[in-house]
Formats: structure tokens, C-alpha cells, sequence
């Protein structure tokens, strides 16, 4: 006698669901306060452009074209206002976050970027000077590139793995480097005040750099910014429990 599988087949016998996402991606919502709660997918398309798909019991009910490819999807209230609204699903991608309500794109945050060490910008600087285009120069420039103890923008890195030769066609048209854009890693929820189902949440950021940003519900600005500089290990997956107004706690797994 055959077993009773545990897994439930979406659109069994069709091939029109097809799905291309990470453990991250996925979510669920009780998105029109019924108690019926709906699986929420970031789709990163795979052959086709990238989605954020909607599923109630095994039906695709609703998917939305996204910008680029999605990384970590969640939902959560940040209204505290009667009756309820509907929460918002928050949709990460490499530099930014965006918000979703009712399906539509309600605010955009851009993670912050990283300046630039001034060393590392002048030591650029003397390697655009038409002066230094010699092999000895690009020589002895890279070399106190190599020696700075800061963390070297991807331009300098690219930079020290050339050649000499391709270095000094690079120096050609190359720009001094701009602020670096920080990338986004991990993404979670943290409740504010209250522990209900429905209670306001801020979103808790993990970047590429070792950063923990807690974002408030109403404005999404930085309520916290914490670094993990101190242990050198940028964060992987991320869990927040407690509340943020009076005691809680981030947990960190790192790489």
C-alpha cells in the first residue's frame, strides 16, 4: 500500500509554474488580514526575467515583474493604525531594498555607500598623472596600493591583478574610483513594541561589509548600524528575536 506523499504539487500536470529561487526568497503572508496566508516567492527567473510570485493553496494567483534578481524576500507590518492594513513585503536586491504595498512599489532604500580611503584616492591621483605612465612608476604606486590597511575598492583590486602592460593601457581612460556601493546579504524582521501577529516591524539589514542595519517602519531610515569589523566576518544568515523598544537579540551566523 503506497504512502501518502507529504509534498503538494503546484499545477500538477501543467508546465506553466516554474520556479528559480534560494531559501531566502521565500516567504509567507497573510496579505489581505483574512488568515489566509499566502506563499510569497522571489523567482530569479532563470531563461526569463525575474518575479515576485504569488501563490494561495497550489494556484499562482498573482506575480510582479521585478527590477533585477531578487536575493531575500519577507513581509511585515509597519502601521499602527485601525483596522489593520495590509503588511508590506519587503524585496531585496543587490544595493537596495524595495517595499511593496498592494503589489506596487511604495519607498526604495539604497544602501548606503562606502567612501573611499583619501590614501588610496591619492595614490590614484599620481597614477593618472601622465608623469607616471612608466613601468617603474605604476611599479612603486602599486606597491604602497598593496601596503594601505584598508579594505581597497574593486578598481584598485582589479587594478594590482594586471599586467604592467594592460595597467598602463587601463590608466588611459580610467576615472578616479567612486564610492563603493555596499551590497546587500542577508535580511530579517524585528518587532518593535508588541509581539502580536500584526504588531509594527523593522526591518534588520546585513551587508557585504560586516554591517547590521536596523531600519525604522515609518520613515525606513537607520534606527541602529552596527559593525562586525571587530571579528573581520561578514554576515551570512541573520535571526532577530525579542522587541526592538525594550530588550532583543541578533543572532549572526557568518562566513
Amino acid at each position: 500500500m503506497g504512502g501518502m506523499s507529504r509534498w503538494l504539487d503546484v499545477e500538477e500536470g501543467t508546465n506553466d509554474v516554474r520556479l528559480d529561487t534560494i531559501p531566502s526568497n521565500i516567504g509567507i503572508a497573510d496579505l489581505n488580514n483574512d488568515n489566509e496566508f499566502k506563499l510569497l516567492v522571489g523567482d530569479m527567473g532563470n531563461s526569463e526575467e525575474p518575479k515576485l510570485k504569488i501563490f494561495e493553496g497550489a494556484m499562482l494567483i498573482s506575480d510582479i515583474n521585478l527590477p533585477d534578481v531578487p536575493l531575500s524576500v519577507v513581509s511585515f507590518y509597519a502601521s499602527e493604525t485601525q483596522p489593520k492594513p495590509p503588511p508590506l513585503v519587503a524585496v531585496a536586491f543587490n544595493s537596495r531594498i524595495d517595499i511593496y504595498r498592494n503589489f506596487k512599489v511604495f519607498y526604495r532604500f539604497q544602501l548606503p555607500s562606502i567612501k573611499i580611503e583619501e590614501s588610496e584616492i591619492e595614490i590614484w591621483k599620481q597614477l593618472k598623472d601622465p608623469t607616471n605612465y612608466n613601468d617603474t612608476s605604476v611599479t612603486r604606486l602599486c606597491e604602497e596600493l598593496e601596503s594601505l590597511s584598508n579594505d581597497l575598492c574593486y578598481q584598485s583590486k582589479t587594478f594590482l591583478l594586471m599586467t604592467i602592460e594592460e595597467k598602463l593601457s587601463f590608466l588611459e581612460t580610467a576615472e578616479l574610483p567612486n564610492e563603493i556601493p555596499t551590497e546587500f546579504v542577508c535580511l530579517t524582521t524585528l518587532k518593535m513594541s508588541a509581539l502580536d501577529k500584526m504588531a509594527v516591524s523593522c526591518l534588520v539589514v546585513g551587508t557585504e561589509d560586516g554591517d547590521i542595519i536596523v531600519l525604522d517602519p515609518h520613515t525606513f531610515t537607520q534606527l541602529l548600524k552596527a559593525n562586525l569589523n571587530t571579528v573581520k566576518s561578514q554576515p551570512y544568515q541573520i535571526v532577530a528575536t525579542g522587541l526592538y523598544n525594550t530588550e532583543y537579540r541578533i543572532t549572526i551566523a557568518t562566513r
